[in-house]
């Protein structure tokens, strides 16, 4: 990847704006093919079936309306639960906010 000398000095002096960061990641495709594959709009895509019942996208948005906030970035980075796969497909900014330490 070659990137011009003005793209350069913004990075290497912090005056990339996050919002010019956010366009160069959406433009570059997606953060998640898998996730990317799944029609998050659609309430009634069924991402799981078992024995104990259908996991749907509208109970992955419920599940994680009973996250907190500031989970949401560990969420997304560490791709545990479907809902971070939700986040990864429709905020794939939050995997930037996650300390990877």
């Amino acid at each position: 990847m070659v990137a011009d000398n003005d793209f350069q000095r913004q990075v290497q002096f912090r005056t990339f704006s996050e919002y010019m960061d956010l366009a160069v990641i959406a433009a570059h495709g997606t953060l998640d093919n898998e996730a990317a594959e799944i029609d998050w709009d659609d309430p009634t895509v069924v991402l799981r079936e078992s024995e104990s019942g259908t996991v749907t996208v509208a109970d992955i948005v419920t599940e994680l309306a009973e996250w907190d906030r500031s989970a949401w970035a560990w969420l997304a980075a560490e791709r545990v639960t479907l809902s971070g796969h939700y986040l990864r497909a429709k905020h794939p900014e939050l995997v930037r906010e996650y300390p990877h330490h």
